[in-house]
């Protein structure tokens, strides 16, 4: 009975599973370049785009070390909205 509502609806027996992403937000990147760096406290009132930029950067940078010391492959990159 199913089968044939997915046949008369004309959906598809088996949907593909999503995609799973996870979704990193860093709530304060210039307060935290500002407590982690010279640099950042310097350019985080003058520069807050390049700031954050180099804050996601560095987070990057931590997180992809960190997965890859524990081998877990991962594809990760920075996505601007």
């Amino acid at each position: 009975m199913i089968d044939q509502m997915l046949e008369r609806e004309d959906i598809p027996e088996q949907q593909p599973d999503p995609e799973l992403a996870i979704i990193l937000k860093v709530v304060d990147p210039i307060g935290l370049a500002k407590r982690e760096s010279r640099a950042g406290r310097i350019m985080g009132d003058r520069l807050p785009t390049m700031a954050k930029k180099m804050v996601y950067q560095e987070v990057l940078k931590e997180l992809a070390t960190e997965l890859e010391s524990r081998e877990i492959d991962v594809d990760i990159q920075i996505e601007y909205r």
